[in-house]
């Protein structure tokens, strides 16, 4: 119900942005309509009030009307005179190029409307008188081949206070346009704004995840939850700006546009107290005047949203102000890292600066991006993402040192017993909630049995497993192993989780795996890389590719032979750039397809002999009747027989897939 209402709403903004003529006195011709797809018949307009039958005629003289605007804003001459009931006439002329030529009418309309065309009545529409507006776009026109031709129109509107309290449209608009190009402009480009705003309000969520998610495992680092806040307000604000133009009723409207601005105000607040916690600064008079400033204007912008909204946008300048200064005393202190918050601010500024361009006219869309604002957003959310990621690794850095200087100055065992307890406890609850955000083994799919299972070298691990279903039903499946293990290896796991949930189901697997690697790179974060297999599972085969993980297993039931599939490839992230190859196979009722990190194939016995792929691919065969859960249990039983009392070295971790 909801996506219905935002493909209405967007349709209607596709409409509003083409290009609107002056009616009154000018011909209509096919040429008209060939650099845009609609025109908005809104001047030339004519009104009275009453009620005759000639009205209609196409020769009627109206001269005794007077011109009005059939919008009825609350500004409107004829508004403080309307009476519920009206009439609207428009005379235009047309050229040869449009003689028994169908064309497309779109009304927007606050009321009912009679619809005639040189005095013959072509539509009538009566919306419901609760809804903000009612379009309808399957009126066709056929003009005769006369040059002369009339629209009247009979609206009424009895309520059109409610509509004028809430700032809106209490008449009507008329579109008219070409049949075909009308209706596939407004789809295409719906559908493209669509598109964009899933992805900008998807990408908003995931850096809200991910650094919660910093947040509960570093509770020191309150930047992290600040960041989260301020992404959490930014996109529910996102949402109820759409939302104030998505529901019809005008008590909704004026609901969602109130949160929506409330929320802009909060966001305001939210990005200027985490700026103050990402340079550790205290808080300071000019900050809490801000504060009441915001929430004085607030009070006065939600009484009228629509007319006051401005001065909250002034509150801007007072919050850049405050940030800026703030940057100026970094800088002047020699914070590390302080020219990547202010880039992220600068590319805000530059595309404000771009919207602003466009909105005078003074520059064209470059490739078709008419709203750059969210795309300086999302550059100033990677920029304090990897800033935050950097002091991250700066308080690990710090962790170490202090360690050192522990050590070197001898501390009694009590000491460094009660800081080990401490450390393990909290890696212990990173542990619990690394493996909560992990699935396990799955009964739910009809075609498949399926087990993920892992088992830990230290509290917290860097491999990393999940899944997701497609539009399509398909099945996906990606297993990962970072370098190293412990709290670098738990982010790039917390970081993949959030990309995942995001881009996973989006995009096709080698597509992913590129998007994946480049923001990796842009995370900077050293020598941290992270292998990775994506398998792709359909009802009659499987796609896969790999980034720097282990074989995939794939065993036959009808031929009972075990094969290997080896993609050479590097981890994401690694500074060399390759392209990531698929491989198909084909699937039948009791194949099993294995994903494993090394962590199995490289566990060493008390001798240092190494278990190997061989005695994986045998267990796997002699096991191809058991379900998946205890194919997974013997593999580990494999591994516990094979090391004995030597301590395991690293992660090991499955996924075993078996075709119903």
């Amino acid at each position: 119900m909801v996506l219905r209402y935002l493909y209405q709403f967007l349709l209607f903004l596709s409409i509003l942005a083409i290009s609107s003529y002056g009616q009154e006195g000018i011909t209509l011709s096919r040429d008209l309509f060939k650099d845009v797809n609609s025109t908005l018949l809104n001047d030339g307009w004519k009104y009275s009030q009453g009620e005759d039958s000639n009205w209609t005629n196409t020769y009627y003289n109206d001269s005794s009307w007077i011109k009005a605007d059939p919008h009825l804003y609350p500004d409107s001459k004829i508004t403080k005179d309307w009476k519920g009931v009206g009439w609207f006439r428009l005379e235009f002329n047309i050229d040869s190029t449009l003689y028994n030529k169908a064309l497309r009418i779109a009304f927007y309309s606050a009321g009912d409307i009679q619809f005639y065309h040189n005095g013959d009545l072509l539509h009538k529409l009566f919306p419901d008188k609760e809804k903000r507006y009612e379009n309808l776009q399957n009126v066709t026109v056929v003009f005769n081949s006369e040059s002369r031709q009339v629209f009247a129109i009979k609206f009424s509107n009895s309520n059109t206070e409610k509509f004028n309290n809430a700032g809106i449209m209490a008449g009507f608009e008329l579109y008219i346009g070409l049949v075909d190009k009308f209706t596939a402009a407004s789809y295409r480009y719906s559908s493209r704004i669509i598109s964009f705003q899933m992805f900008f309000l998807g990408l908003t969520l995931a850096f809200c995840l991910l650094h919660f998610i910093l947040f509960i495992f570093y509770r020191e680092a309150k930047s992290n939850l600040y960041f989260a806040i301020f992404l959490l307000l930014y996109a529910f604000s996102t949402y109820y700006d759409y939302a104030h133009s998505i529901y019809s009723t005008v008590e909704n409207f004026l609901f969602n546009i109130r949160a929506h601005r409330l929320l802009v105000a909060l966001t305001l607040i939210a990005v200027v107290r985490l700026v103050f916690s990402l340079f550790h600064k205290r808080l300071n008079i000019a900050y809490w005047i801000f504060v009441l400033v915001v929430t004085m204007v607030s009070v006065f912008v939600y009484m009228k949203p629509l007319q006051n909204f401005q001065y909250l946008e002034f509150t801007n300048f007072y919050g850049f102000a405050i940030m800026f200064y703030i940057f100026g005393t970094a800088l002047k202190e020699k914070q590390p890292y302080v020219w990547l918050i202010a880039t992220g601010f600068l590319l805000v500024f530059i595309t404000s600066l771009y919207d602003f361009f466009m909105d005078l006219s003074l520059i064209t869309p470059v490739l078709e991006i008419t709203n750059g604002y969210p795309f300086g957003l999302v550059g100033l959310f990677i920029c304090i993402s990897i800033y935050l990621s950097k002091d991250i690794a700066n308080r690990n850095r710090l962790i170490l040192e202090q360690e050192r200087v522990v050590k070197e100055k001898e501390l009694n065992e009590e000491i460094l017993k009660k800081e080990n307890d401490r450390k393990k406890f909290e890696l212990e609850e990173a542990r619990k909630i690394q493996l909560s955000m992990l699935p396990v083994c799955l009964n739910e799919f009809t075609d498949y049995d399926v087990c993920f299972d892992m088992r830990t070298a230290t509290e917290v691990g860097g491999d990393y497993y999940d899944y997701s279903l497609r539009n399509n039903n398909a099945l996906n499946i990606v297993i990962g192993d970072a370098t190293g293990h412990g709290m670098k290896a738990g982010l790039m796991v917390a970081t993949f989780k959030s990309l995942f949930s995001a881009l996973g189901t989006e995009l096709e697997i080698a597509e992913f795996l590129k998007s994946a690697n480049d923001i990796v790179k842009n995370m900077k974060l050293g020598n941290l890389f992270m292998s990775m297999s994506f398998l792709r599972l359909t009802q009659a085969k499987f796609e896969l590719a790999n980034a720097g993980m282990p074989p995939c297993l794939h065993y036959r039931k009808k031929t009972n032979d075990i094969e290997r599939i080896i993609i050479k490839s590097m981890p994401l992230g690694a500074p060399i750039e390759n392209p990531y190859k698929l491989e198909t196979r084909k699937i039948e009722s009791g194949d099993i397809i294995l994903l494993m990190s090394d962590g199995l194939e490289e566990l060493f016995n008390e001798k240092m002999e190494m278990l190997g792929i061989e005695r994986i691919m045998d267990t796997v065969v002699k096991n191809n009747l058991a379900s998946s859960n205890q194919i997974a249990a013997n593999l580990f039983s494999l591994g516990d027989d094979w090391r004995g009392k030597r301590q395991q070295d690293d992660d090991i971790t499955f996924v075993v897939i078996k075709v119903k």
